[in-house]
């Protein structure tokens, strides 16, 4: 069933942008969003008979603007800088608040249940580890790498990094420009374009630091935009199937649309956090947010770590000298609690 249009009408063209955006990245929501800056080329749009909601900027508004609309169904609701008033005629939507509020909002006066849809935990992969985390300067690249070296000793395992800024190619003294190995974006490519050519791409973009595999990360950050989390769930299940894989350590970064959706799959997520102020008020405000898009299915196999402070030296042997320095014994005492 193809959705129906959500025009939005606002002389702010970048916020208009932006909310159609952040709405069409959610594929929940029962509608398609449209920007428009000018009511002319609104009315246009409109007699193709696809739009079923308008968000008009309320200093656009005008009553006799509502002869213009050919299907009297059309829902209107405004944009204002006011608080919400869902009584009024016809209804205001603040401006100031989340896309999730005001889409609850839509989604109350267009006779949804008030509850947005739930953030969608995917089916848990067994062995598929992800760690991420909202705190910055963490640790956490180097803690995925010491995991992976140490669970590399027992059992195969796959290290992938999803961060946007990874800083992947200088912490190995690899220059991108010349590097002819591959990355993920390959792999991904293969799945769009080419699947059958799925395990040819894998085996030639594969690399190994000792006993732990990994592919090297997209090269520019901007390859990582188009790529979605439906995407990214294709190329790891493609790793772990081919590769046979019994642990893949997602090195995660806020890469996707929805990030919930990807730790949905995991059977454990890992979360470093630091001790100052800030970070802990970052850590509350995500806790937050999966109470909000109701990820409590996701909470459960969440772990919160306090990693130790880096102080050693980067060794010519990175990053094999991680199990050897404080992050292999922090990471060892971890490994024994939790069998």
């Amino acid at each position: 069933m193809k959705k129906k249009i959500l025009a939005i009408l606002s002389r702010q063209g970048s916020y208009a942008q932006r909310l159609a955006g952040d709405i069409n990245r959610n594929k929940d929501y029962p509608w398609n969003a449209a920007a428009y800056t000018d009511e002319h080329l609104l009315k246009d749009s409109l007699t193709g008979g696809k739009t079923d909601v308008i968000l008009m900027e309320e200093d656009m508004y005008d009553p006799e603007m509502e002869d213009m609309f050919p299907n009297p169904d059309i829902r209107l609701i405004l944009l204002t800088e006011d608080e919400t008033d869902l009584t009024r005629n016809p209804p205001c939507i603040t401006q100031y608040q989340s896309v999730r509020e005001i889409m609850e909002d839509i989604l109350e006066l267009c006779g949804s249940q008030r509850k947005a849809p739930a953030a969608a935990a995917g089916i848990i992969t067994p062995g598929l580890v992800g760690v991420y985390s909202p705190v910055g300067r963490c640790g956490k690249t180097s803690f995925c790498l010491t995991l992976g070296l140490m669970l590399a000793e027992q059992e195969k395992t796959l290290y992938l990094n999803m961060e946007n800024w990874h800083g992947f190619y200088d912490l190995m003294k690899i220059n991108p420009a010349v590097w002819k190995g591959g990355d993920i974006s390959d792999l991904i490519y293969a799945i769009r374009t080419r699947p059958d050519q799925n395990f040819f791409r894998f085996s030639q973009i594969v690399q190994s630091f000792k006993d732990l595999d990994y592919i090297m990360p997209v090269r520019g950050e901007l390859d990582m935009r188009n790529v979605s989390e439906e995407e990214w769930e294709k190329a790891i299940s493609e790793c772990m199937r081919i590769g046979g894989y019994r642990k893949v350590i997602l090195d995660m970064g806020s890469q996707t649309d929805d990030v919930f959706k990807i730790m949905g799959c995991c059977s454990r997520v890992y979360i470093p956090y630091l001790d100052d102020a800030v970070s802990k008020a970052k850590i509350r405000q995500f806790r937050r947010a999966l109470s909000d898009f109701r990820a409590e299915g996701v909470a459960e196999n969440i772990r919160y770590l306090h990693l130790p402070e880096w102080k050693e030296q980067m060794a010519d042997d990175f990053p094999m000298s991680l199990v050897r320095n404080s992050y292999g014994a922090y990471v060892r005492k971890m490994l024994t609690e939790e069998k």
